[in-house]
């Protein structure tokens, strides 16, 4: 695999460019309404990467798995207000 060679470091450096470059692309396709939860999204991603500590039974860093959640709850809200319009 691809990634078998490389350390975590680069390994990480490798994934962070990959996702700010998806939320980039995201960003310019989306409506303006959905911006602040993508951002959350994807730095809630970003701190799936990092060592933190408390982390979830899965390894997941606490911080980044309540983010994603605050995140699809402001989609949630997001989608119900705009089909309100």
């Amino acid at each position: 695999m691809l990634f078998d060679s490389l350390d975590k470091l680069k390994r990480n450096s490798i994934f962070s460019a990959i996702l700010l470059t998806t939320l980039g692309a995201v960003v310019l396709l989306c409506p303006q309404a959905y911006i602040p939860m993508l951002t959350l999204i994807f730095g809630s991603c970003l701190l799936c990467l990092v060592d933190l500590q408390p982390k979830t039974s899965n390894g997941m860093p606490l911080v980044a798995s309540g983010g994603i959640i605050f995140s699809i709850a402001l989609a949630i809200y997001s989608v119900g207000k705009l089909s309100k319009k």
